[in-house]
């Protein structure tokens, strides 16, 4: 499989987690049920989604700052003055 169609698979499944986690959160607020596990584990599952997310998108994250980033100045053998 290309990792083009991985990267989009992971984002519709995260983009699913990303929805049951909200869901289930205005269940926790409207019907006031404040140890919900669905709602916990939506949310671990979202978190660990978000992770592998941002590894597999690390280059993309990094893109923009790479055209900032400045060459190392090698320092001067100039010897010190006598």
């Amino acid at each position: 499989m290309p990792r083009r169609f991985l990267r989009y698979a992971l984002d519709i499944v995260l983009l699913g987690a990303a929805v049951i986690a909200f869901l289930t959160g205005l269940l926790v607020d409207r019907l006031d049920l404040h140890q919900f596990a669905p709602h916990r584990w939506a949310g671990y599952v979202l978190a660990g989604l978000v992770a592998v997310h941002v590894a597999a998108h690390w280059r993309f994250f990094l893109a923009p700052f790479a055209s900032r980033r400045r060459p190392r100045r090698r320092p001067s053998r100039v010897p010190p003055p006598a």
